[in-house]
This record gives structure tokens, sequence and C-alpha cells, in this order.
């Protein structure tokens, strides 16, 4: 949701305007999203997650490249995947191919013009997703280990003084057992 926030709110500020497509190529407002999509590379590069912008179940504008650098255009939803989108206004999958590529991603319709829904999907290739969340599972494994020590070790220091405290009290007490009782006590006992 936050992704695709963040490119409707790009979107508005690159161009004012409703979506419409013409002569096979997306518009918004004066704005040729087909022919200019600088911002979608930017929004990839900035921020590692793919976007692309369909017109019905077409992509028109998209950062995402085949393997001859190519932006892969005129592409459609699976219908399957189309209809809930258009059922429910938006849909996640952890499990979405696009030319070949597993991702996970997130579709959401922003707008309708002529009938058709302007759709944005904004994913990240699951091998991203997969070495983010491997990451962020070994650094909190780290920390949890780090914190697990230090606590031992401040517990193994609280129960050395407090065996030590025992002892010192066992040994004042088995003094006044002996009958020594001009035993002095350490005031540290005693408060």
């Amino acid at each position: 949701n936050a992704t695709t926030y963040a490119v409707q709110s790009t979107l508005s500020t690159v161009s004012d305007g409703d979506f419409r497509c013409e002569d096979g190529l997306l518009y918004k407002g004066d704005m040729n999203l087909s022919e200019d999509q600088t911002f979608l590379d930017s929004f990839r590069e900035n921020t590692n997650v793919d976007v692309t912008i369909f017109y019905g179940d077409t992509r028109m504008a998209t950062s995402i490249k085949d393997e001859s650098g190519n932006r892969v255009i005129g592409t459609t939803i699976d219908g399957s995947v189309y209809d809930k989108i258009a059922t429910d206004g938006s849909y996640f999958t952890s499990n979405i191919e696009v030319q070949g590529i597993p991702y996970f991603g997130y579709y959401e319709v922003i707008a309708e013009s002529d009938g058709k829904k302007i759709i944005i999907f904004t994913g990240m290739e699951s091998v991203s997703v997969k070495e983010i969340y491997t990451g962020t599972m070994t650094s909190s494994i780290i920390s949890m280990i780090v914190i697990a020590i230090i606590s031992c070790t401040l517990m193994a220091v609280v129960i050395m003084k407090i065996v030590k405290a025992i002892i010192a009290v066992i040994h004042n007490l088995d003094d006044v057992a002996s009958g020594n009782l001009n035993n002095s006590v350490s005031t540290r006992l005693v408060s």
C-alpha cells in the first residue's frame, strides 16, 4: 500500500489531469507515460521496487525490462489475477512471474478511464525479498544471542554477589553460634 501510494503521489506531481489512452499510448494529463518512463526508472533505482501501470489488463508503462534491456510493454495480467483485482480493488501475491522471474507483487486499481481500470503493480523480485528477509532474520538472531549473553553475564554477577553475601552471613552466624559476640558485621549486610 505504501509503495503504491508513493507511486500515486509521484504521478500526481509529475502531471495533473486524468488518465487516458490515445492511439495505444497511456497519458496522465498531458504527460505521455508510455514514452516518458524516467520517473518509473528513478523509483526503481531508489527503492528496488519495480512499477508497472496497466490500462485495463495491458501493461502500458513499466520499469521492468527484458534480457535485452527493452521495456516489457504490451503484456497482460493473468485473467484470474485481473478478476481478483477488478473485484477487490487490490491483490497481493508472493508468487507471480514477470518475464519468467518470480516476484512478490501488489496490484491496486487507482483510477478508471473510458471503462478501463488503471492498475498499478509494485513488485520486488523474490530473490531480493528473500535476501532482505534472511538479512533481517540474521540480524535479529545475532541481536538476541548478544542480549542473551549480556543477560546471562549480568545474572551471573548478581548471583555471585548474592552468594557472597549469604556466605558472609553464614560466617557471622557461625561466629555467633560459637560464642563470639564481638564480631563486627559489614554494613552492607545490615542495610
